[in-house]
């Protein structure tokens, strides 16, 4: 029960910095303060950022093997990611490129959550 509700915490601040992080480019983007190019990087960081900010959380408050904490929390967010992706038909194959980097980033972010709880 105790694992579950680390894996919320860190699904909860994923989801919270990721709709943040989302209203902040859409307002930016609404009034034309950002290029193309821009827009196009930032919707890549931005999914990743709250990934990894969510998995350090998690790792942080996990007592062991975090990296499988990551693990579980980059599974869940591809899960749900790809189960919208196939409701709104807007899955193409560079989307498993895209997965895969959200899944190594979650792992990521869990170890370093967990490494930063051993070293304080």
């Amino acid at each position: 029960m105790q694992y579950l509700k680390i894996l919320s915490k860190g699904l909860l601040t994923t989801i919270i910095i990721f709709i943040i992080l989302s209203l902040i480019l859409t307002l930016l983007n609404y009034f034309n303060l950002l290029n193309h190019t821009v827009l196009t990087i930032c919707k890549m960081v931005i999914p990743l950022l709250s990934i990894v900010t969510g998995s350090f959380i998690s790792g942080k408050k996990t007592i062991k093997n975090g990296w499988i904490s990551g693990l579980i929390n980059g599974l869940i967010i591809t899960l749900f990611i790809f189960i919208l992706s196939l409701i709104i038909k807007d899955f193409e194959f560079k989307n498993l490129i895209f997965f895969i980097i959200v899944i190594i980033t979650s792992t990521f972010g869990s170890i370093l959550g967990i490494n930063a709880k051993k070293t304080a």
